[in-house]
């Protein structure tokens, strides 16, 4: 009886000590996966976070990560590493981005292809595009306006279906006071009537409300640079304007009122000059060159004026990077993989 009852208790307690170690195991397996779930959604919510930090830089234009297409994080406990790239060059329209998070000893790796849709971009379609009923068109000593394809930087490419002709107007009669000028202006026609040119007044108050810079009326003297090709940016001014110096500008010029250029101001991408009142477009004096387009839009009589050695050289390469300035893109997910 005596034996039995040892047995019995020795029975007991290895269950009891069974029964005890497999709860624990299993409190521990729980409380292990618990941190483990923790680290993972830790890591995906870094990784998440880190792709809102990516849209956002580029949004704003950030040289460091436009230039180098790499940038580092730290947020929430972790870290993360975030890259991009354009896999369909020369088109800007695609981006892949890539975002690297850990969290402690958990890494989660999120790869992302976006499609960029552009918001309205007006359509110009020659070196200068006069939206200007009887418009006032005048050019004198050595200026030249050229519709033939150039590269960002100015210089010209192969013949293409890029090539433009060198102004368009809106009224018929306009046609023969730029044909008085032929000589100086050439493209894949000196003048073309195109009722199409774009209205500018319906893009303007997105550039206004994401202008890098935004001016007053006055004069603008000095070596200055606005943006790069690179990190293309919006200049709006609100008024009469004059440029003169060096100065050299990329992206998009918007300016209501007169505009007018001296020196040797150099504009890469669209300038936009408009208003309710007839206004001038003028390149007064010196070397001022666009490399892209103008597009000038006013009531009838509105002026454009080109004198000394300015020259209009149209560049779609010019005006892909102001359409695509980043901080007038929308982004929609093609393919998101983890």
């Amino acid at each position: 009886m005596g034996r039995m009852a040892i047995i019995i208790v020795i029975g007991l307690s290895l269950t009891v000590g069974i029964v005890g170690y497999s709860l624990n195991n299993s409190k521990t397996g729980v409380i292990e996966n618990v941190a483990g779930f923790d680290k993972y959604t830790m890591a995906r919510n870094i990784a998440h976070t880190a792709v809102n930090m990516a849209l956002r830089a580029l949004d704003r234009n950030d040289s460091i990560f436009i230039v180098t297409k790499s940038m580092s994080v730290s947020v929430m406990g972790g870290s993360a590493g975030i890259t991009y790239s354009y896999p369909s060059l020369p088109s800007l329209d695609t981006i892949e981005l890539q975002a690297t998070a850990r969290f402690m000893d958990t890494t989660r790796t999120m790869k992302l292809r976006l499609k960029r849709t552009t918001i309205p971009f007006p359509d110009v379609n020659q070196a200068v595009a006069l939206r200007v009923p009887n418009v006032d068109f005048t050019m004198s000593g050595n200026p030249t306006i050229d519709g033939r394809n150039h590269s960002i930087f100015g210089s010209l490419l192969p013949p293409s279906a890029d090539d433009r002709p060198g102004v368009g107007v809106i009224t018929p009669s306009d046609t023969t006071k730029v044909l008085a000028y032929a000589s100086k202006i050439q493209g894949t026609g000196v003048v073309v009537l195109d009722s199409s040119i774009a209205d500018p007044t319906p893009y303007v108050p997105e550039y206004i409300n994401a202008a890098d810079y935004t001016w007053g009326s006055g004069t603008y003297n000095g070596n200055n640079t606005w943006g790069s090709a690179a990190s293309p940016v919006i200049i709006f001014c609100d008024g009469d304007v004059k440029f003169n110096g060096d100065a050299e500008g990329w992206g998009i010029l918007v300016v209501k009122g007169n505009l007018e250029f001296r020196g040797g101001f150099t504009f890469h991408g669209l300038v936009i000059t408009y208003s309710d009142v007839t206004i001038e477009c003028a390149f007064a004096s010196g070397t001022p060159d666009i490399i892209g387009a103008t597009l000038v839009a006013g009531p009838s009589g509105s002026k454009f004026t080109m004198k000394g050695n300015s020259t209009v050289a149209f560049s779609q390469p010019a005006l892909d990077m102001a359409q695509y300035i980043n901080k007038l893109q929308v982004y929609r997910v093609m393919r998101w993989y983890e």
